[in-house]
């Protein structure tokens, strides 16, 4: 069809395009094809009106603000369906579409709807899909003739489509809570070397509730560390000669900002470690010195 500037026949090519769209959206959605059916008839009657009505002229001016009753009343039982009819990926106020050329009505936008950090992704492609109609509404208001408008009404139909789907779609389940993973449990010491009057005394402290770490050897002296775990929990070292494997000495203390406690020689170390209440601080402790206290 030829550009035309009469208004019932420019409103005729939309109505028509918005059927063919309907009519082809209806053959993908069986749950919903009766309707669309319906609704793509109501449009066809309605562009049948349109054709077949001249619009009125006063005193030589082409009244372009009046719509031909038997074509304004289908639009209107179109419109009610899709609106009381979820799943036909039109918007509700899709009738903008056929009056906007001179009725200056905004074209149909979805409004930009908010969503919760859990939903960034959804509102990046909604956002998109926004922009992109943006895009095909101002193609539309440009276009000539009736298959560069038909184009355009049907990118922008599909694009609502697309709005509808992604705002619809089922929310992404929540990621499952990191758990943070348990402390390994720390390597068996390596008792190699070490008298057995050592050996009995590292487990008397492990009896006693320190946990027992290698800390190293340093100028002839091997280092086993003791902690009870927690920030006011007991902690110390027991030194061991490093050829001999005998204790040479120990040092205890209670808790961070405790007073050490000392002892020099293998059985003095060993009545240190019997005398010692050992103190292992809680998980989450709030205490600001000593959670003893």
């Amino acid at each position: 069809m030829a550009v035309t500037t009469n208004p019932n026949l420019v409103r005729a090519v939309r109505t028509r395009a918005i059927a063919d769209v309907v009519r082809t959206r209806a053959t993908e959605r069986p749950d919903v094809a009766a309707v669309l059916l319906q609704i793509a008839g109501f449009l066809d009657a309605s562009a049948t009106a349109f054709e077949a009505e001249e619009p009125d002229v006063v005193d030589g001016i082409t009244l372009t603000n009046v719509l031909p009753f038997e074509a304004s009343m289908p639009l209107v039982e179109a419109r009610w369906l899709v609106e009381e009819t979820p799943g036909t990926g039109l918007p509700a106020d899709f009738t903008a579409y056929v009056l906007e050329p001179f009725s200056r009505r905004a074209m149909p936008t979805p409004p930009v709807k908010a969503f919760t950090a859990a939903g960034v992704g959804r509102r990046t492609r909604a956002a998109a899909v926004l922009a992109q109609l943006a895009e095909a509404h101002d193609a539309l208001h440009a276009a000539r003739g009736t298959e560069a408008v038909t184009a355009c009404l049907q990118t922008a139909l599909n694009l609502h489509d697309a709005y509808d789907r992604i705002m619809t779609a089922p929310a992404a389940p929540a990621a499952p809570a990191r758990v943070a993973p348990a402390p390994a449990a720390p390597a068996p010491l390596d008792l190699t070397g070490l008298t057995p009057y050592t050996v009995s005394t590292l487990q008397l402290a492990e009896k006693e509730g320190f946990r027992l770490t290698d800390g190293g050897t340093y100028r002839g002296v091997r280092r086993i560390h003791l902690n009870a775990g927690g920030k006011h929990g007991t902690f110390g070292t027991i030194q061991i000669g490093k050829r001999s494997g005998k204790v040479l000495r120990a040092e205890v203390v209670q808790g961070n900002n405790g007073t050490p406690r000392r002892a020099q020689g293998a059985s003095n170390v060993r009545l240190l470690l019997a005398a010692t209440h050992v103190h292992s601080c809680p998980d989450g402790c709030t205490a600001l010195f000593d959670c003893r206290r």
